[in-house]
């Protein structure tokens, strides 16, 4: 144990009973290290990814590499808040403008593959060239 003696202020390590004896005779004062865990320095990456499956819309990732805390959010706001490294992010301005044009192509289909085969609208397309030119005529 450590002990600092009250009459010089010198701090001493000693054996627990001996220190136990000094302290109850009043003449020392435990010594207790202040252990505090180190704040580790945000490093936040921001990302927009698509739907991690067909009909999902996009959504915005976090990641922070100094304490590997993550945040997902499919609709964030202004009022979205990533916590993490004793610290309180908000949504970069340039992530909410790429989530909001993102999800616009989205609910318009644009940014999706279509599900018809190749095949298939080659078909298509022969059909609607015959109803055409079957009207013209």
């Amino acid at each position: 144990m450590q002990i600092r003696y009250k009459n010089n202020g010198a701090v001493k390590h000693v054996a627990n009973e001996v220190g136990q004896g000094f302290i109850d005779a009043g003449l020392a004062d435990e010594v207790r290290p202040c252990i505090t865990a180190p704040i580790p320095t945000p490093k936040t990456t921001w990302e927009v990814l698509p739907g991690e499956r067909e009909g999902q819309s996009p959504f915005v990732h976090a990641f922070c590499s100094g304490c590997s805390h993550h945040l997902i959010s499919p609709s964030p706001s202004p009022t979205t808040r990533f916590q993490h490294c004793r610290t309180l992010e908000t949504v970069p301005a340039e992530i909410g403008k790429k989530h909001a044009g993102m999800l616009a192509d989205f609910r318009q289909g644009t940014d999706r593959p279509s599900s018809v085969s190749p095949a298939q609208s080659a078909i298509e397309r022969k059909r609607f060239e015959r109803l055409t030119s079957a009207r013209k005529a």
